[in-house]
């Protein structure tokens, strides 16, 4: 079985939207990164990554979440019970709700334990690039994913 798999979600065609996928590529060059883990930039299409996601022992999603800019940096665990499950679009659904369509698909997923690093962003506006705030971040970012992989490491 393999250990962590790193999932950078979101557009980087809509600014800040494109924070997970910037996130992923940046710790996927990181010599922090511990053996075993590996770090892909998704795009905003969680559901074809299932194939990767199995045999996972883990799984951490990078993903914008509105909010106040200065929100702190959210990590959840397993239960996304907070996220909001009501789709927006016909064509979009929202991490937890491809969870949890992964999950009722294929039931080896049930075994995967799911992180999601959400980001605060203040929008997701037609442009390529991070906004100056979300940019600055990014050092925070990569922090608490390695955090969470060090705490990962030091409880087995």
């Amino acid at each position: 079985m393999n250990h962590t798999l790193i999932l950078g979600l979101g557009n980087p065609l809509m600014g800040d939207d494109g924070v997970g996928c910037r996130a992923a590529r940046l710790l996927a060059d990181d010599p922090r990164l511990p053996l075993g883990a590996q770090s892909i930039p998704a795009g905003t299409d969680l559901l074809r990554w299932m194939d990767r996601i199995e045999g996972h022992e883990h799984v951490i999603l990078i993903d914008a979440m509105r909010a106040a800019p200065d929100a702190r940096i959210e990590v959840l665990h397993d239960d996304f019970t907070g996220l909001s499950m009501q789709q927006t679009t016909a064509h979009s659904l929202s991490a937890a709700q491809a969870i949890a369509l992964m999950q009722q698909s294929d039931p080896a997923l049930c075994n995967v334990r799911f992180t999601l690093v959400a980001v605060p962003v203040a929008s997701a506006e037609i442009r390529i690039g991070l906004s100056p705030e979300t940019e600055a971040r990014l050092p925070a970012i990569l922090d608490t994913v390695l955090l969470e992989l060090i705490c990962e490491t030091n409880a087995k």
